[in-house]
């Protein structure tokens, strides 16, 4: 999981949604991750993020308000 661009892109192991970006599809390059509750990532990417922390199997991002 990565900021690039003011935009958060993740890859990886997606088996059980954990990239973010509304599948389960393993990707191999980073795709946009979706703000909560949306499945359209280019419609509605997750934005005003801070910071971003990845595991093993999660990954989440800490928008700017806190």
């Amino acid at each position: 999981m990565a900021i690039a661009n003011g935009k958060v892109v993740a890859w990886g192991e997606n088996d059980r949604g954990q990239v973010g970006d509304g599948t389960q599809t393993d990707r191999e390059t980073p795709v946009r991750v979706c703000a909560p509750g949306a499945t359209d990532c280019n419609g509605r990417p997750l934005t005003r993020v801070a910071s971003v922390y990845a595991g093993l199997q999660h990954s989440f991002a800490v928008r700017s308000s806190g």
